[in-house]
């Protein structure tokens, strides 16, 4: 059997910033299409894409795509052909991509030439050390008519997504199928946790975009939640050498206002995250969105960054009695200061 039209996207996802202003971004940009008869799907700010150009990779033609996201990040994509291919092929092809780095090194050189062109339009540009991947087989047509079931049937999307060269056990296969989802008999999606089969005979890019960014929101919650360690451990680093002097006083108004500047940070880098997409009704991509968050953990990570966002909060509040308390001493030393030089010049004019 052969795959008539079809691609494998590789997603190389970074992040290069706080934001990235998008309307210096003079390209086109990325919208939900209407497949059921009504939007369902809308971006607050659609991403910006931008096409770099066509490349030969692993000898298969290969499209390079760039994304921009308003909440900080790019992602390096690469839509190989998969035109005419053998299926027994794409089991071959696909575990190259998934066991080599070629992806990695070609979407890194990619990155820092969209990095260095666009700089003037990313808000504290920092190219990040960490990344998300993810790679998507993407199946608009086969060589005969096929229903989704019988996709199934035809191939061991199991041993395909996990780039296995062996039969993989019953047990294996059910928990990887679990996670499948169908519009119709003749469409099929099936997510894990780093890769994903997706059956699209109508071309339609929804869920693929979905899936990135999901992957893209991963990312963010991922960095926000170190940058709050980071902060955290500083902040007790710095409380930890007060002394609790009354002359300390202007060292804790400094560390209370930074603590309430970086809250408001990550506070409204969050909403600009969780909330830059907005799906309409319990809708088929709204069970996919779903299921894919909670596949890549960022329920978990969302719960950290907000349990952290508490404590960062509780120390303000702390922080902030104590300035109180520290302005008290000083007024009441103030007031005894002014009391004994009164008593002192009262004394010495009676003399």
């Amino acid at each position: 059997m052969k795959i008539l039209r079809g691609s494998i996207l590789t997603y190389r996802i970074y992040d290069v910033a706080s934001e990235i202003d998008l309307s210096k971004i003079q390209t086109a940009r990325a919208e939900i299409s209407k497949k059921f008869g009504k939007k369902l799907v809308y971006f607050r700010n659609p991403p910006a894409i931008l096409f770099f150009e066509e490349i030969l990779f692993k000898n298969l033609n290969t499209q390079v795509f760039a994304k921009f996201y308003e909440f900080g990040a790019i992602s390096i994509i690469l839509k190989i052909s998969l035109e005419n291919m053998r299926v027994e092929k794409l089991y071959e092809v696909f575990r190259e991509i998934l066991e080599g780095e070629d992806v990695d090194e070609i979407s890194k050189i990619y990155l820092n030439k969209v990095f260095e062109q666009y700089k003037f339009c990313l808000k504290k540009p920092s190219i990040y050390s960490d990344y998300e991947d993810y790679t998507i087989v993407y199946v608009q047509n086969f060589d005969r008519k096929l229903k989704s079931y019988e996709v199934l049937e035809e191939i061991d999307i199991a041993k395909l997504l996990l780039g296995e060269k062996y039969n993989l056990s019953e047990q294996t296969q059910s928990s990887l199928l679990r996670n499948k989802f169908s519009y119709s008999d003749e469409d099929l999606v099936i997510l894990s946790w780093d890769s994903s089969f997706i059956y699209e005979p109508d071309g339609i890019m929804d869920v693929p975009d979905l899936i990135e960014f999901a992957n893209a929101q991963l990312l963010e919650l991922r960095y926000y939640d170190s940058y709050l360690d980071s902060v955290l451990d500083e902040t007790y680093n710095t409380i930890e050498h007060f002394r609790g002097s009354i002359f300390e006083y202007p060292k804790y108004q400094r560390v209370l206002k930074r603590l309430l500047l970086l809250y408001n940070e990550i506070t409204e880098a969050k909403e600009m995250i969780l909330n830059s997409l907005k799906i309409i009704e319990d809708s088929y991509f709204a069970k996919i969105y779903s299921k894919m968050l909670e596949i890549l953990g960022a329920y978990s990570w969302q719960r950290s960054i907000d349990s952290k966002e508490r404590t960062l909060f509780e120390i303000y509040n702390f922080l902030s009695a104590q300035v109180s308390h520290r302005r008290l001493e000083f007024l009441e030393i103030l007031i005894i200061v002014v009391i004994v030089l009164e008593a002192l010049i009262f004394m010495f004019l009676k003399i």
